[in-house]
């Protein structure tokens, strides 16, 4: 989940996912599934070396996530293998990383 900084006046995330891991679904709907604000989203991806990373995202709904059911589209990056950003100005409602070949850190700030 998306924490609150103050400092940033925003909603910060920070998580390395290890090889051949995908993480959680991060929300980027802060609040619970009453409470469907949406903000822009950046995403910063940074492998080790030798890793991959693969953001997706989903505009489906916090129900469908839950379910399983969610359909996941890849990041505009694609997979990759060196430090990498982009960011959401369209609503999504969540998303996960997938590590392969080693460790990647990832950081969600909206």
């Amino acid at each position: 989940m998306l924490t609150f900084d103050n400092k940033l006046g925003g909603w910060r995330h920070k998580e390395t996912v290890s090889a051949g891991q995908t993480s959680a679904p991060l929300y980027t709907v802060p609040g619970n599934a009453a409470d469907e604000t949406y903000r822009p989203v950046s995403i910063y991806v940074a492998p080790a070396s030798g890793a991959t990373g693969l953001v997706q995202f989903t505009p489906d709904s916090l129900a469908d996530i839950e379910a399983g059911t969610a359909v996941w589209f890849d990041w505009p990056n694609g997979s990759v293998t060196a430090k990498s950003f982009d960011g959401f100005v369209t609503p999504v409602t969540a998303l996960r990383l997938t590590a392969t070949g080693g460790s990647v850190t990832w950081w969600a700030l909206a």
